[in-house]
């Protein structure tokens, strides 16, 4: 709106915008189809401004820039980097008008460069999550946090996830982990992240570690099974079998199908999970005695009654060996 406009030009921090009051009122705020035409933009056009070049689109969709799209070009072109542009994490890419790779992720804020591709600056967010962001109370249940303050605090998992991705990109091992325990401490980080996370740390080449996050989704699926739609048995089962099948640790897989059991009893995955965690244990007799337990619950089951016929065989021999 044309007040805010005038705000901005006119109060303390000023921006240098340089439409007086007439053409704010009666131009570029008006609503008048002669006006309206002056925004015309039959995008998406290229665009080169103060060294800076890049394709910008036509986000209204009528063939028209918004005013904010004119506002955000025009205050790029009078600033010509005499004081920094920041944008706010929480500004939607469709209001960036097509300038995302020469912003560079500072902490909070977006920040206008004029190197493409730079993307972010791991050490100035380092220094801010690490020395100077204060967090207090964002795990606390007793502290009461309204909308607005839970979007706000979005903007340290934003945080949280541009990091990670240049970590995981460069090969950033040990500060991945770090800053993954910084997030399960600090800002909680979901399910679907510490899987992620721990899916990258394997890759990376550290099993060891993915499977303590991998353990950690799987709790947190039971945390949010109520209200995540997507936190269900089958998928605590399905990280189950990477820890075992991939991971090769059959501890934690056994611990983690007994999560999926916790919830769904008579889970026959699940237990097939323990039984086959228990054989590659070496604990044939176990896992013999953990399917027995099934069936004396749930009854009989064709997948793990064939799954105690074979371990029954490999157990006979094991004797006459």
């Amino acid at each position: 709106t044309g007040w805010y406009i005038k705000q901005l030009r006119d109060r303390e921090p000023k921006i240098d915008i340089r439409y007086n009051d007439k053409y704010i009122d009666s131009v570029l705020t008006d609503t008048k189809e002669v006006n309206i035409y002056k925004r015309y933009w039959p995008g998406p056009q290229n665009i080169e401004v103060n060294g800076i070049e890049w394709e910008m689109p036509d986000y209204a969709g009528y063939n028209v820039l918004r005013v904010q799209d004119v506002l955000v070009l025009k205050i790029i072109e009078w600033n010509n980097w005499k004081r920094p542009i920041h944008f706010a994490l929480t500004v939607p890419p469709d209001n960036r008008i097509g300038i995302d790779n020469y912003l560079e992720v500072t902490g909070m804020t977006l920040t206008l460069t004029n190197q493409i591709n730079t993307r972010i600056n791991p050490d100035k967010i380092e220094h801010l999550l690490y020395n100077v962001f204060s967090l207090r109370g964002i795990l606390d249940p007793r502290v009461y946090k309204d909308e607005n303050t839970l979007r706000l605090l979005g903007n340290y998992r934003a945080i949280f996830a541009y990091l990670s991705d240049f970590y995981a990109e460069n090969n950033k091992i040990e500060k991945l982990k770090t800053l993954v325990d910084w997030g399960q401490s600090k800002i909680g980080v979901d399910w679907h992240t510490l899987y992620i996370n721990a899916d990258r740390l394997y890759e990376m080449g550290r099993p060891d570690w993915a499977g303590i996050y991998m353990e950690a989704a799987a709790k947190g699926i039971e945390t949010v099974k109520d209200t995540d739609p997507n936190a269900t048995p089958s998928n605590i089962i399905a990280i189950g079998n990477i820890v075992l099948d991939r991971y090769k640790q059959a501890d934690r897989a056994i611990r983690i199908y007994e999560i999926a059991i916790q919830i769904n009893p008579s889970s026959i995955e699940a237990h097939y999970g323990i039984a086959t965690a228990l054989q590659s244990q070496g604990n044939i007799e176990e896992a013999i005695v953990h399917i027995d337990g099934y069936t004396s619950q749930h009854g009989q089951n064709p997948t793990l009654t064939n799954a105690k016929n074979i371990l029954q065989q490999l157990k006979s021999s094991q004797r006459t060996q």
